[in-house]
């Protein structure tokens, strides 16, 4: 039973840190897209 959770635990800390990159990357894009408009 406790492999079971561990393994769980282990797929959800994966899959946030999937989940966190891809913010990452569209804020990052966003931020970017905002900002040209601004520049000119």
């Amino acid at each position: 039973m406790n492999i079971l959770i561990k393994q769980y635990d282990n797929t959800i800390d994966e899959n946030n840190l999937h989940l966190r990159s891809i913010v990452q990357h569209n804020l990052i894009e966003i931020i970017q897209t905002i900002s040209i408009p601004n520049k000119t």
